[in-house]
């Protein structure tokens, strides 16, 4: 059976009527679907074009959805892409020629990302995403037909299943090489991760798919990121130090502060007139103005003031509380003692 389906692929057979051509769709997806030996024959023997041909010319939803899904399956990255490397070194004399057939390839999927048909926008991004999974070339040219940005623009869609596949051919473009300086893969990938990052979607497929592309980044740049955590870190620890050298005096002396404070603050709030800059106690300069502070010392010891104030605010709302619950507990406690009593001189 598999030599004739071969010859029907090279056209040595007549296959030009519509039912030949989609039990050739529908076999040819089944075999490559379970036997990964045939990929490499299909390939050397270049009966792929069959495929393309048909993913070219046709307007049959069903031929379009096989046709794309048998080329996806042959550039598969982790099969040796051997469609993507067929068609980059199709031609040997120059380098324009080398990417012809790639161009007209990622044209029709680019032109099939906006099919109304999900299921075509679903199997065009993930086809994108096995063709340049492994050649630079092809990322390029991708960004020069900006399907880039309309699978960004694909994150939007209705269907998870496309929103999905979107967001695994953006992750298959992280990690791109290229000898010119002008372009920055680098950068490509860390503009497409922050728009990746504004994802926020409740299907479970999106969310564990937007997982593994962040996580890719991360790991293809991992020493850049090992960089900034550990910046971060420091600034942290900055910080820690830079609190734990504010001077803070003993415990009795924090107090004093504090109840003078608070003394200085309540009177500038009722009389509402300037107080003396600086009092002197017991060898402590305590701010006294209730404008703008000098330094972060007198920061830190009027939000003592102010800690202080609002502790005592609050001891005595809790006294409040108690004395009210006591209250009203023996007040119940007499009305239920006071129906008792009439109870038993009615029973007597």
């Amino acid at each position: 059976m598999y030599p004739a389906f071969k010859k029907l692929l090279q056209g040595k057979t007549d296959y030009n009527s519509k039912t030949m051509k989609d039990g050739l769709c529908f076999v040819w997806s089944k075999m490559l679907n379970h036997d990964d030996s045939i990929r490499k024959d299909l390939i050397k023997e270049k009966g792929y074009m069959f495929f393309l041909h048909e993913l070219y010319r046709n307007d049959d939803i069903s031929r379009i959805l096989l046709s794309t899904f048998i080329i996806a399956q042959l550039a598969d990255y982790k099969r040796d892409n051997l469609l993507g490397n067929e068609i980059l070194a199709s031609y040997k004399e120059e380098k324009k020629s080398k990417l012809r057939k790639g161009e007209k390839l990622l044209g029709h999927l680019l032109k099939n990302l906006t099919h109304p048909i999900h299921g075509i926008r679903q199997w065009s991004a993930l086809c994108v995403a096995k063709l340049w999974e492994n050649s630079n070339d092809l990322k390029i040219l991708g960004i020069e037909m900006k399907i880039v940005e309309t699978l960004l623009g694909l994150l939007n869609e209705n269907m998870p299943e496309v929103r999905a596949a979107a967001l695994h051919a953006l992750g298959t473009f992280f990690g791109g090489k290229h000898e010119k300086e002008d372009i920055s893969f680098a950068a490509m990938d860390l503009s497409i991760a922050r728009n990746c990052a504004k994802v926020f979607d409740g299907s479970p497929l999106v969310r564990m798919e937007l997982i593994r592309v962040l996580s890719k980044l991360i790991f293809l740049q991992r020493n850049e990121f090992a960089e900034i955590i550990q910046r971060f870190r420091d600034e942290a620890k900055e910080q820690r130090n830079h609190r734990k050298s504010i001077p803070l005096t003993t415990q009795a002396n924090n107090a004093t502060l504090a109840r003078n404070s608070r003394t200085s603050f309540s009177q500038s709030q009722n009389q509402k007139i300037p107080v003396t800059p600086q009092q002197t106690t017991k060898g402590i300069v305590v701010p006294q103005s209730t404008g703008l502070m000098e330094s972060e010392t007198d920061l830190a010891y009027s939000l003592g003031a102010q800690s202080s104030f609002s502790q005592t605010k609050d001891d005595v709302s809790l006294f409040l509380n108690v004395v009210c619950f006591f209250f009203f507990f023996f007040l119940s406690f007499g009305i239920k003692q006071n129906k008792k009593k009439k109870k038993q001189k009615k029973c007597n």
